[in-house]
């Protein structure tokens, strides 16, 4: 019971940040430090992406893939089949889904934890596709080093009731950016 309201508690706190962010950067910090109390997690990155081609139009990265191995995951994702990936989560009916879920726990079956996750130390990710009504506006991964415990079925419920805030948050946060932009350059 604790946990459940534990987890209400956090989707509030995250509507109202989602209003008040000015940046994408402060948006991510913000929402990292509320998602901990909640989901552990080890590295997570947050990108934004263009809502009318899904594609990547930059990234926040705490404790993730180093650079190199992010031309590599971009690669995977834009060219290559693999599980969970960004366009099929924004097309399917869920936007949360874990990747030791996916696989039956053979993460291996992923080329992104094959060739970049399990090198650099994780095991399990929870992707999330920031979609909400005016469209898909970001994803975030949340991941776990090795050893540690999957995520749970609780922890892909709770994130995807956060896409669609998220996404909104990803919208105000590029706008409000955008703006601060046009006023410093008059």
């Amino acid at each position: 019971m604790a946990a459940t309201r534990d987890r209400e508690r956090i989707r509030d706190e995250v509507v109202r940040l989602v209003h008040c962010s000015a940046t994408v950067q402060q948006l991510a910090q913000e929402v990292t430090r509320l998602l901990r109390r909640v989901v552990p997690f080890d590295g997570m990155c947050l990108l934004t992406m263009d809502p009318a081609t899904l594609l990547p139009t930059g990234d926040v990265v705490e404790n993730g893939l180093s650079p190199s191995a992010t031309v590599r995951l971009t690669e995977i994702e834009l060219r290559e089949p693999d599980v969970n990936k960004f366009t099929h989560l924004a097309r399917g009916h869920r936007p949360a889904a874990g990747l030791a879920e996916a696989t039956a726990g053979e993460l291996d079956r992923s080329t992104r934890h094959r060739e970049l996750r399990r090198p650099s130390g994780f095991d399990d990710e929870l992707r999330v596709v920031l979609t909400g009504a005016t469209g898909t506006w970001g994803a975030l991964t949340l991941l776990r080093e090795a050893r540690r415990p999957c995520f749970t079925p609780a922890d892909m419920q709770l994130m995807a009731a956060l896409a669609a805030p998220l996404a909104d948050g990803i919208r105000r946060a590029g706008l409000l950016g955008d703006a601060a932009g046009d006023d410093a350059g008059t």
